[in-house]
């Protein structure tokens, strides 16, 4: 599972439905790679414009990669290479393989296996 994935997922379980405490996961990294991909600075900007800066703080923080506060992001900041070079780690290149997504408002969990989230809720659930 990738930044991008853990930036747009929320907990559906019916007690969370109206709560605003529901997003973003906490993350249970137990396998973490990095997958090394070529970098294309245009499209590292366009996805990172994309993202929930405070998702994406979270994503950092629960890997213990955390370097840049991306909510206090400044002009300067974004000008250097050093910061799109991060940037392009975590989103294309950090991917979760075994773990758990953790509800910060109901804490259920939802298991990651070989990287893919599985977000199928039990029936007392719906």
């Amino acid at each position: 599972m990738k930044a991008i994935t853990h930036n747009i997922l929320i907990c559906n379980k019916k007690s969370c439905e109206e709560s605003q405490k529901n997003y973003p996961f906490i993350i249970i990294g137990k396998t973490v790679e990095n997958k090394t991909s070529d970098f294309d600075i245009d499209l590292t900007k366009k996805i990172y414009e994309s993202l929930d800066k405070n998702a994406l703080n979270q994503f950092c923080k629960d890997l213990n990669i955390f370097k840049y506060d991306f909510t206090k992001i400044n002009d300067d900041v974004m000008k250097e290479k050093e910061f799109w070079d991060f940037v392009h780690k975590v989103i294309d290149e950090t991917l979760i393989i075994e773990g758990c997504l953790k509800c910060p408002n109901c804490q259920r969990e939802f298991p990651i296996i070989n990287g893919i989230v599985d977000m199928v809720l039990r029936d007392d659930e719906m």
